[in-house]
């Protein structure tokens, strides 16, 4: 198979999808889900729940890593870059694993719950 070929069918494909793209686009152009307006959106528990959650997550994330890297300054082992890592890593995973539900799924939430 030749490049040129390759190429033309590559080229027949993406036509292909974007015609039926635009065909489900036409057909469905009711059905589609818009989101509420700001001032509606604004009103709503679910997002002040999500902000709130947000600010305490960042809250305990920033108290584990100032305590991680306090905590291996005082011991001056040379370990000490280190252990903060592991201690940011694993915080930012068990916030993420706790709190995803509540903010919204998130990159570390879905690595962590996704189905092997």
């Amino acid at each position: 198979m030749t490049t040129e070929s390759l190429a033309r069918e590559v080229d027949s494909h993406i036509v292909t999808i974007l015609s039926r793209l635009s065909a489900l686009r036409e057909n469905n152009a009711e059905v589609t889900d818009r989101k509420p307006p700001m001032s509606i959106e604004a009103r709503s528990l679910e997002l002040w729940r999500a902000v709130a959650v947000e600010c305490f997550a960042t809250f305990l994330f920033s108290l584990v890593v100032a305590g991680a890297a306090a905590a291996s300054a005082v011991s001056g082992s040379g370990l000490s870059v280190l252990a903060t890592a592991v201690a940011s890593g694993f915080a930012i995973a068990a916030i993420s694993l706790i709190f995803s539900h509540i903010s919204g799924k998130n990159i570390v939430a879905s690595f962590f719950l996704r189905k092997i």
